[in-house]
């Protein structure tokens, strides 16, 4: 028969951010990105967020934690940045400590001008992967419309009448 569901203790951990018109609103995006995260199982097909620092410093070292997210939350005049977790309610004292750890390890003595840095480059990156994938999409639906053309025979110069 089905499992029962697990009994979870969920922690989140917030920090202020920026409103999308600060100067650190990439900055906020970018921390976004890299932090990450997922549950132990995602569906939907292997390797979305599998690289990311929750999900290899976390949900890849911890059995008992069953997800670790980090989001930005941005409104008009201002943001939260938050980092969550899941676990069995016994490991929720580790739970904080780890989520809490994860999340300043790595940028706590990190240059500003290196942050900027870190921030232009993955904004460029993925800018550059969303074209791509525009472009990709754009040419799969126009050789769909050239397979759905020429399958009915309504190709260039043909008529109807």
């Amino acid at each position: 028969g089905p499992q029962e569901l697990p009994t979870l203790t969920h922690v989140s951990i917030g920090f202020p951010s920026s409103s999308h018109q600060d100067e650190d609103y990439v900055k906020y995006c970018v921390l976004n990105t890299l932090m990450g995260g997922g549950g132990s199982f995602s569906a939907g097909g292997p390797g979305k967020g599998m690289y990311t620092r929750l999900y290899l410093q976390v949900l890849n070292r911890y059995h008992w934690m069953y997800s670790a997210l980090a989001f930005n939350h941005v409104y008009e005049d201002s943001g939260i940045f938050t980092i969550s977790g899941s676990s069995h309610p016994s490991h929720v004292s580790s739970n904080t400590s780890l989520l809490l750890f994860s999340c300043c390890r790595g940028y706590s003595n990190m240059p500003a001008e290196s942050i900027d840095s870190v921030a232009r480059f993955y904004l460029l990156i993925s800018t550059a992967i969303t074209l791509a994938i525009v472009t990709l999409k754009a040419a799969e639906s126009a050789a769909i419309n050239v397979a759905m053309v020429t399958s009915t025979g309504l190709g260039l110069g043909t008529s109807t009448d």
